[in-house]
């Protein structure tokens, strides 16, 4: 809590601020998504969900920083991927799970853009737990998609169609 709000309103121990009197800049804030079980037997989630610090990269490695993607910064983060682990309840603790008996099942859907290999051009691509960059079922590389418009960054209109681009090294 801090010693003073971004209103004129005094911060006490009756009143307390949220707003950083300082705010780090966009993607430069720290925190963690903390699971609180339900009081219903099925649920089974406990812990962290996902700490965040320093989620993406700067440019050139990618333009997430610049394009304000939520899933950079904790405070506008939306939920995801990220949010959620297995056997987590993901609904209010009053809310019952509607079928604890059947569980859920997700699907990815993946669209790969391909070109001739170029060894003067192209640079290996190293994934893996060795390298702390393991590709994971659920993607550690989660982010938003914003609703395209005129001015929104990474969108534009072609032939008709809003796309959205990242880009990066």
């Amino acid at each position: 809590f801090n010693e003073i709000s971004s209103s004129t309103t005094e911060c006490s121990a009756t009143a307390r601020c949220v707003c950083p009197k300082d705010p780090k800049p966009f993607g430069e804030s720290s925190g963690a998504l903390l699971y609180h079980r339900t009081n219903q037997s099925v649920d089974q989630g406990s812990g962290f969900a996902a700490r965040f610090e320093h989620k993406c990269a700067r440019w050139p490695a990618t333009s997430l920083i610049n394009q304000r993607n939520p899933t950079c910064d904790i405070r506008y983060y939306k939920g995801g991927q990220w949010a959620c682990k297995h056997m987590w309840s993901l609904l209010d603790a009053d809310q019952e799970i509607p079928w604890p008996d059947q569980p859920l099942v997700f699907h990815h859907k993946y669209r790969f853009w391909v070109q001739p290999y170029d060894n003067k051009f192209h640079k290996p691509l190293v994934l893996g737990e060795s390298v702390g960059s393991p590709l994971l079922i659920g993607s550690p590389w989660e982010y938003d998609v914003p609703k395209c418009a005129s001015g929104v960054p990474g969108c534009s209109l072609e032939d008709g169609t809003w796309v959205h681009t990242i880009n990066g090294r």
